[in-house]
């Protein structure tokens, strides 16, 4: 392995560090917890759940860790700024959502938690976003 990699790969381990911590320290509390508990959890019949739970498959930097609705995405995950705005519009595509003008977004609550972003494109409208 080169050095460039070795420092990549170093580099990486110390970023993700704490968020390995963070879903290790709750991991066995989400043993028997599953895709369906999540997708239950919210109380709508479209697949907004379905889509969000997938995204964050690829956020999950500790193998077997399961997201749950309250998870705080900063805090869990390290998502913030313009990751979480590019994980938003990723989740808004998705599920063929629009992003609300200006105005409706300035009446919305902070999206800091994974319930509070299924709620949001929940409420959001369809259409063509592509």
């Amino acid at each position: 392995m080169g050095f460039v990699n070795r420092i990549k790969r170093v580099a990486f381990g110390v970023i993700e560090a704490p968020f390995n911590n963070r879903q290790k320290a709750v991991l066995a509390d989400r043993a028997n917890y599953s895709k369906e508990n999540f997708i239950d959890f919210f109380d709508t019949s479209d697949n907004v759940p379905e889509i969000v739970w997938n995204i964050f498959q690829k956020e999950i930097v500790l193998d077997g860790f399961k997201p749950q609705p309250e998870d705080d995405i900063a805090y869990m995950f390290g998502i913030v700024d313009e990751d979480l705005r590019d994980l938003i519009l990723e989740a808004l595509s998705n599920c063929h959502k629009l992003l609300p003008d200006e105005e409706q977004l300035g009446k919305m609550k902070p999206i800091k938690t994974i319930e509070n972003l299924v709620n949001f494109i929940s409420i959001c409208s369809y259409g063509n976003n592509g």
